[in-house]
């Protein structure tokens, strides 16, 4: 069974709805919008169901790694189980703290016929005793000739240790994200997404003035994973079954309003019959600061 470009759209999603971000990138620990989101509407919309298996690692220029291992098995025509599960090892660019994470992820998808498809997913990201976010996601695609819309709430629960008399800090946050995909041109693919998260908590401060050590830690590990709004463009030409893009995402933090993004280069291919291939390079950036270059691959099997 040869995969064909259809097969691909889905994994061109993929990269520019965040896949950068999370499964190549050491600069954040997560999106607004993982990777797996974008799987779960996607893979329902293709002409015949398909479980998918993927792996993929990458590597940055501070050190930072990533491996994740990602299952979606069709459990009926219609419907879908999706798990997955990752560790990182991170260099956070704000404050050059290392930081060790892990993943475990769980969802369920039903396709409402072949045009709307919508599905729930659980998260839980971190590392125990540090820092942990739970996160509840529910997505709802509609496709509309070569429009494709996804909109995506979801709400999460942040837990940060203080280092202080055994204190933690915990904030709840509520999001939304849109993504609209255009397919109308011949060979070429469009996709533009925002996302704005609000807070249960008044979080903005000046990190300059801080001069205690374990203050200013606390704040650089919270500003990592609050941002308040992001930004994403991409762009990809396929043919046959390779595709050929590029992405852009923008990050505003709700800490100090200061803005981060990440630029990718991506190649995906049919090896095999039944096998990808998905490379990807690309800089991380802090606007006016430091910046890591990052490269990552994955693999994948459908049956």
């Amino acid at each position: 069974m040869k995969i064909g470009p259809d097969y691909l759209i889905p994994t061109l999603r993929l990269l520019i709805r965040g896949a950068s971000r999370y499964l190549f990138s050491s600069l954040w620990c997560c999106g607004i919008s993982l990777p797996f989101s974008a799987v779960i509407a996607d893979d329902l919309s293709l002409s015949e169901p398909l479980s998918i298996l993927t792996s993929s690692y990458s590597l940055d220029s501070n050190g930072g790694q990533n491996l994740f291992l990602y299952v979606n098995l069709t459990i009926k025509a219609q419907q879908s189980l999706m798990l997955g599960l990752g560790g990182s090892n991170q260099t956070l660019l704000a404050s050059n703290e290392q930081r060790e994470t892990n993943t475990y992820l769980i969802g369920y998808a039903v396709a409402a016929g072949r045009s709307v498809t919508f599905g729930l997913e659980y998260e839980r990201w971190g590392e125990e005793e540090t820092l942990i976010m739970d996160v509840l996601r529910f997505n709802l695609g509609v496709d509309v000739q070569d429009w494709s819309l996804t909109v995506t709430p979801q709400w999460r629960k942040i837990i940060l240790d203080m280092e202080v008399r055994n204190r933690q800090f915990e904030v709840v946050s509520s999001g939304l994200a849109l993504d609209i995909d255009y397919l109308g041109i011949d060979q070429w693919f469009l996709s533009i997404g925002y996302r704005i998260n609000n807070y249960s908590k008044d979080l903005v401060v000046d990190k300059r003035k801080i001069n205690n050590r374990i203050f200013l830690s606390f704040f650089n590990q919270l500003q990592s994973v609050t941002d308040r709004k992001q930004l994403s463009l991409g762009v990809g030409y396929y043919i046959d079954t390779e595709t050929l893009g590029i992405s852009w995402l923008r990050a505003e933090s709700a800490i100090d309003t200061s803005e981060t993004g990440t630029v990718t280069l991506f190649f995906s291919s049919d090896l095999l019959n039944d096998w990808s291939v998905t490379l990807s390079l690309g800089q991380q950036y802090y606007v006016g600061g430091a910046n890591a270059e990052f490269l990552g691959g994955s693999l994948t099997y459908y049956w």
